[in-house]
């Protein structure tokens, strides 16, 4: 993360294990995609959030994903604007209540709850 505290310095760990443990790549990661590979599921879905989720999802069913040796630096401002632990836990419980089932819309709400 740009500008992040050290408490943000372990992200490169947390998204190996999310990818190798629940096989899920973020956005702020930076995602590279051959394009046969994102013509074949579809494109990136039409979704207000979480189409990174699902694009990873349906990307599995079509090959391997993996982790570049290289650095993407992306903002640390929510986690700035939100404090680390609270930002950490609201992505976590959005992701949970989207695996969960519960509506996009909703899910909105609370991702933009507090936004300036």
């Amino acid at each position: 993360f740009r500008d992040g505290s050290w408490l943000m310095a372990g992200s490169r760990i947390r998204c190996a294990i999310r990818l190798y443990l629940g096989g899920r790549l973020l956005g702020d990661q930076g995602i590279f995609i051959r394009r046969e590979a994102l013509e074949a599921v579809g494109g990136v879905p039409d979704m207000a959030l979480m189409e990174d989720f699902e694009l990873s999802r349906q990307l599995r069913t079509v090959g391997r994903l993996a982790l570049a040796n290289a650095t993407v630096t992306t903002s640390a401002r929510r986690f700035s604007r939100l404090g680390i632990p609270r930002a950490y836990w609201r992505m976590w419980r959005i992701t949970w209540q989207y695996r969960l089932g519960v509506p996009i819309d909703e899910l909105v709400r609370l991702y933009n709850r507090d936004k300036e």
